[in-house]
């Protein structure tokens, strides 16, 4: 990566935000919302069996949210399943690994003191034994010591750009935020990042006494963008380009064009988005074959150059 990638533990990162809300004047209740009524004038809410009421409600509860005033459940092709393991071990490797016509991926990111390995896919599209097949043996693969390691498995969304484009995520009185918006890249999965950004653009909104506009902010902030890749998604996994998979492509260009190498880095940084994407790739289209034409003769070179540091902009 061009720059060094901060890692928090997810409980560290949720308790470093709510001390945050504590600070700023919010009380805290440790009870679990069972119902939703936003019919009337104030939202009633049912909380350990007692009822409460409140001038606005923000649902941020996950993809499989079933609090849904106003609004429908997430599909099963706007979600994806993950599963993998905790293992108690240490790496600094990013690993990620494509499967032939596989709408989805295999990874290893390490964590402050342990790894995080597993697989996504599409919700129905592979049996769970399968996938849990799949995983077992990237794990032989990378012989990856599992001693201690913990199961996991989640539901996330991953949205159709119909879903990104029509789904209602705010009314008089409420309104939904992170997965439980479908806020998630459909292409990489990731959704810390916009549950955090369309939280901030909801508060924004509220603050200006106007809660109608959080779905335009959102889009003009994101969404159009992850609209943009929902459309791609399905290709760039299982498309084909100059005779093999679109996947073994990219990994290939990744080997011998710094230039290329960039492009993913900032993609996966967030830096690049979906909707300038094709231009900047037919931009450096001709400095890629440059570079891939120099790595198959002088391949060294190639990587001596791919080491060199990134000047940083002058402003």
């Amino acid at each position: 990566m061009s720059y060094p990638i901060v890692i928090y533990a997810r409980k560290v990162l949720n308790g470093l935000l709510l001390d945050r809300a504590v600070a700023a004047g919010c009380r805290v209740e440790r009870s679990r919302v069972t119902s939703v009524d936003t019919a009337g004038a104030r939202v009633r809410l049912t909380a350990n069996g007692e009822q409460r009421e409140s001038d606005f409600v923000v649902l941020a509860a996950g993809a499989r949210n079933q609090l849904l005033p106003e609004t429908t459940a997430l599909g099963a092709l706007d979600l994806e399943v993950t599963l993998g393991y905790f293992v108690p071990t240490e790496e600094d490797i990013i690993k990620v690994k494509f499967l032939k016509e596989f709408e989805g991926y295999l990874w290893s990111f390490p964590r402050a003191d342990h790894l995080s390995v597993g697989i996504c896919a599409k919700l129905g599209q592979n049996p769970t034994q399968q996938l849990r097949a799949y995983l077992d043996e990237f794990v032989r693969d990378e012989k990856i010591c599992m001693e201690g390691a913990k199961f996991f498995s989640h539901v996330l969304p991953s949205p159709e750009a119909a879903t990104l484009r029509g789904r209602r995520i705010v009314g008089k009185n409420w309104a939904m935020a992170g997965d439980a918006a479908a806020c998630v890249d459909p292409v990489t999965g990731e959704g810390l990042y916009y549950a955090l950004r369309s939280g901030d653009l909801l508060a924004q909104a509220l603050m200006d006494g106007q809660p109608q506009t959080y779905p335009g902010r959102i889009r003009a902030a994101f969404s159009a963008d992850l609209e943009f890749a929902a459309n791609i998604a399905r290709r760039i996994f299982r498309g084909t380009f100059l005779g093999g998979a679109i996947t073994t492509r990219m990994v290939q260009l990744l080997n011998h064009s710094p230039a290329f190498r960039d492009l993913i880095r900032d993609i996966f940084s967030g830096a690049q988005d979906y909707r300038s994407l094709k231009k900047r790739l037919w931009d450096q289209l001709g400095l890629t074959f440059v570079q891939i034409s120099r790595s198959m003769l002088h391949p060294r070179g190639i990587l001596s150059a791919s080491r060199q540091p990134r000047r940083e902009p002058q402003s």
